[in-house]
């Protein structure tokens, strides 16, 4: 395997894992938000018999994007490392 091969297959790797990760940070955070929203509008219904109009988002709702934003960062980077350590114990 000569390094252009590597390369190429590193820059393959990463890319899907980052665009796995990314899946994944908008899965949640749209399942959680619609969860949330979903309870909102029942609340506003039976007070007022429509679900127009603005809603507050607490900050809670946040939590799971940057939750799996902080973990692709984790994983993009032991990933980077043992990447590394392959290439330079080749050396």
């Amino acid at each position: 395997m000569d390094n252009a091969e590597i390369w190429s297959q590193y820059q393959s790797y990463t890319k899907d894992a980052t665009d796995f990760a990314r899946k994944l940070g908008l899965g949640g955070a749209a399942t959680v938000l619609r969860v949330w929203m979903h309870g909102q509008e029942q609340q506003r219904f039976e007070e007022s018999g429509t679900i127009a109009g603005d809603y507050e988002k607490p900050r809670w709702l946040d939590y799971p994007a940057y939750t799996l934003f902080w973990t692709k960062l984790a994983f993009l980077l032991v990933a980077f490392i043992f990447i590394s350590g392959q290439l330079l114990s080749r050396t």
